[in-house]
């Protein structure tokens, strides 16, 4: 409909003024107050997508952005899709809750949009943890409910794939109609070659007449994918004649799942079962997960880049929101299930109808449009900032320890743009550690000066360095940074290419005509930015900053869609030592949102780890017992056993990357029985 540039181009705007506005302790919002865009998730080919809270009803969307309100043709299309969505009701299939045009401010962008329910893309589901075939079959046939409803309505979906599946409060749902078509429509159309190519049916790659047929080959091809981990032919070939069942399944699977897995990728459409039902009949009947779903507790993660977004609303926690899985009283005769069962620890979140009450309130932040007239409405002094600066980006958490303790080394430029707030940021970095490059890396990007009492001003921005000539990065960064007269303060999170080896720290400098960059402490603001895990945690911590600029600021729990990738295990291990003292370990559910903290004493003998106290802080008379190792890989895990007798044991496995702050993971567990799984931060303690 209109270039992927103009996409690309509103995606980079809009994470900078966001991380800005997080920065100022303002907002992105839209100029009718509906909407506040919380964070920028990803871009797919027509849109980009935000996670934003719809002020109104107080509850958490997928906002998908469209740029280009001169483009008719854009606009029947944004219109179609969300009709089209909205005109097919079944469980499984996402909600539409509204589609119009907006105003974002600040940027001035003007786009279409389409507002829809929040959820954890599948393919990330499938990803994150390792899948039961019972799961993924449980799975896989709630979404075939779906798309076999989307054929019932006169529909031709076109392009499914794990990416275009989120799953809401665990309940798996197709998005994205964008390229579905009425099954009576001309042949021309039905004969064009759209969709995702991995996934497509040899007569969709050949150019010929789809069908609901083509759907269920698509279908087929992804569940052999999540069951067996790749495709059964060669996904980077285009050719028809080579999209059949090439290959046996890499894991083994039960006969009749495997004979219509075969049925169902015939290259002839003819010999595919006759419809979705009759294919999703076909496949054997499990039995489901317990949980909140059939499907299990689903981690909610990143977005792929052709999904909605990633969901379910986050509630704040009440002083009486206790987390079973944590710690178990004397639970008499019932069992550990019917006790969580009493206590309503299996109740899935209602990602459709969140009422925030006084004890779960969502904030909605200040936009720049609503501030009142004077002199805090206007840019701050902008030729305060402009200049050359330097300064140095120390890593203080990395997912990988050979980043830990690194030092980069940059310059900034900083130019007015003609523009009343803005600038152009030149950053150039020179080198590490010590190694000065030949060739520095460089990026050119465009930010907004905004107010933040008492600094100068901030501004942030998304930087990709790169030396002259070569057409990618090997490292992405967010900066956010604090003026503050002559000095530079910030915090940043990078990553190599692909998302992976990621890596966090703090900034500190001064212009170039001064001697000595700081060395004291920190603003609050950036100590936030650089401690807390996750966009919610980080803004709610500098939130707290408000009245001390230069406090000590506490990170609250982990947001429960943050993610760590974990290193794998070595064999060999590490001495323990650097990791012995008083530890704070915050502990967030991904599933129930439920959080908890723990105070937590080790020592250390050699490689292991030795737990000399732990105590949680809601349920202090609950006696633990644990131990810990440190991998050669810098992973580190300790175990905990908490619980008065055997039969109220519960196992708690929490491994972590860093030395402080230190991120990771954590599951509980009686018996077989996995009572939870989510995301856990750790601090040192004097």
């Amino acid at each position: 409909m209109h270039r992927l540039e103009d996409v690309e181009a509103l995606e980079r705007r809009l994470r900078e003024e966001v991380l800005t506005a997080n920065l100022a302790g303002t907002a992105v919002t839209s100029t009718d107050g509906k909407f506040q865009v919380l964070r920028v998730l990803d871009h797919g080919a027509s849109s980009v997508v935000c996670e934003a809270l719809d002020t109104k009803l107080k509850r958490r969307v997928a906002l998908k952005l469209f740029p280009g309100l001169a483009d008719d043709r854009l606009a029947r299309g944004v219109k179609r899709e969300a009709q089209d969505l909205a005109g097919v009701s079944h469980p499984n299939i996402v909600i539409v809750h509204d589609f119009d045009v907006l105003k974002l401010v600040p940027g001035e962008h003007r786009c279409f949009f389409v507002a829809m329910e929040l959820g954890v893309p599948l393919k990330k589901w499938l990803e994150e943890a390792t899948r039961s075939h019972e799961e993924i079959l449980a799975t896989f046939k709630r979404v075939g409910e779906g798309l076999a409803a989307i054929h019932a309505a006169g529909f031709v979906y076109r392009d499914f794939k794990p990416g275009n599946v989120v799953l809401v409060a665990g309940v798996p749902k197709i998005v994205d109609f964008g390229l579905a078509l009425s099954a009576a429509a001309g042949g021309d159309a039905r004969r064009a070659r759209v969709g995702t190519p991995a996934f497509m049916s040899p007569e969709a790659l050949a150019g010929q007449p789809q069908d609901a047929r083509s759907d269920q080959f698509s279908f087929a091809a992804a569940l052999w994918k999540a069951l067996c981990g790749a495709l059964p032919y060669d996904p980077g070939s285009d050719d028809p004649g080579q999209r059949r069942p090439l290959h046996p399944p890499k894991v083994p699977l039960p006969e009749p799942v495997l004979e219509a897995l075969r049925r169902a990728l015939d290259p002839v459409p003819d010999r595919r079962f006759p419809d979705m039902p009759a294919l999703l009949a076909a496949l054997p009947l499990t039995e489901p997960a317990r949980g909140p779903s059939a499907t299990g507790p689903a981690p909610a993660l990143g977005i792929d880049v052709d999904s909605t977004t990633e969901l379910v609303p986050v509630r704040r926690p009440t002083r009486r929101s206790v987390a079973p899985w944590l710690a178990f009283p004397a639970v008499g005769v019932l069992s550990v299930g019917g006790v969580l069962m009493a206590m309503g620890f299996w109740d899935a979140p209602q990602a459709t109808e969140v009422e925030a009450s006084a004890a779960e309130e969502i904030e909605v932040m200040e936009s720049p449009a609503a501030r009142p007239s004077g002199t805090d409405a206007e840019c701050p002094d902008v030729a305060a900032v402009t200049g050359v600066w330097r300064f140095s980006a120390a890593a203080e958490w990395a997912e990988q320890t050979f980043h830990l303790g690194k030092v980069g080394r940059y310059t900034l430029e900083l130019t007015r743009d003609g523009s009343p707030c803005g600038l152009w940021v030149d950053l150039r970095k020179l080198g590490n550690d010590g190694i000065v490059y030949a060739q520095p890396r460089s990026d050119r990007q465009r930010v907004e000066v905004a107010w933040a009492r008492p600094f100068t001003g901030v501004f942030a921005g998304r930087f990709s360095p790169r030396k002259a000539g070569e057409a990618t990065a090997d490292h992405t960064y967010e900066f956010s940074f604090v003026v503050d007269g002559d000095r530079l303060y910030g915090d940043f999170h990078a990553e190599a290419a692909g998302g992976k080896q990621r890596f966090s720290g703090v900034v500190r400098g001064a212009r170039t005509t001064v001697q000595d960059a700081p060395t004291d402490d920190l603003p609050c603001t950036v100590l936030c930015g650089a401690r807390c895990l996750g966009a919610e945690a980080t803004a709610e911590c500098r939130q707290a900053c408000t009245g001390d600029a230069w406090a000590e600021p506490t990170c609250p729990p982990p947001d429960a869609i943050a993610t760590i990738g974990l290193p794998a295990k070595t064999g060999a291990c590490r001495d323990a030592r650097g990791f012995a003292g008083r530890w704070l370990f915050l502990a967030r559910d991904r599933t129930s949102r439920e959080q908890r903290a723990y105070e937590v004493e080790l020592g250390a003998a050699g490689c292991d780890l030795v737990v000399a106290s732990a105590l949680d802080s809601e349920r202090k008379d609950v006696p633990f017992d644990g131990k810990g190792r440190v991998d050669g890989s810098g992973l580190w895990q300790i175990e905990l056993t908490s619980g008065r007798s055997a039969r109220e044991q519960v196992r708690h496995v929490w491994s972590l990357v860093g030395r402080d702050p230190a991120f990771g993971e954590f599951t509980a567990r009686h018996g077989d029985e996995q009572l939870a799984a989510g995301v856990l931060a750790a601090y040192r303690r004097p």
